[in-house]
């Protein structure tokens, strides 16, 4: 594997880290009795109280299914975008859950199908600017 695309997937990895972290994080203290996680639910938060806050059911490895199934996404959706596809990708799938509303956090499913759609339109998209170089400054005048 060269080097490139050794930070690519490192890039992605850490994207999709980060996109499961905060959708775990973000729904793991709501009220109620909700699954958290996606695209598989890692556990269930049985919030009361700050205090009294159960993470007992959280589970390791489904979180790290999670996360490689994230990463192969941002991975795939940067595949022609390189690292930098890959780091827009990630932001991306950030900023959607972020914009994304929900008070009582049950639409774990939609709001990651959201977050990765997010990510496959902003690895394609940011193929243009890997291309994009300045335009050399001609010291030619045509025609004059």
């Amino acid at each position: 594997m060269r080097t490139l695309e050794l930070l690519r997937w490192t890039v992605a990895l850490a994207g999709a880290t980060a996109i499961e972290s905060y959708l775990i994080l973000e729904d793991m203290f709501s009220p109620g009795d909700n699954a958290y996680g996606g695209p598989i639910p890692v556990g269930v938060s049985h919030f009361e109280s700050v205090v009294s806050a159960n993470s007992a059911t959280f589970s390791w490895p489904i979180f790290i299914i999670d996360v490689l199934i994230g990463a192969a996404i941002i991975a795939a959706a940067s595949w022609r975008s390189g690292i930098l596809g890959a780091a827009v990708a990630s932001a991306a799938g950030l900023l959607a859950l972020r914009l994304l509303p929900g008070s009582q956090r049950s639409d774990e499913i939609p709001r990651w199908i959201a977050a990765m759609l997010a990510v496959v339109a902003a690895g394609v998209f940011s193929k243009p600017l890997t291309r994009w170089r300045p335009r050399r400054m001609r010291n030619d005048v045509r025609g004059r």
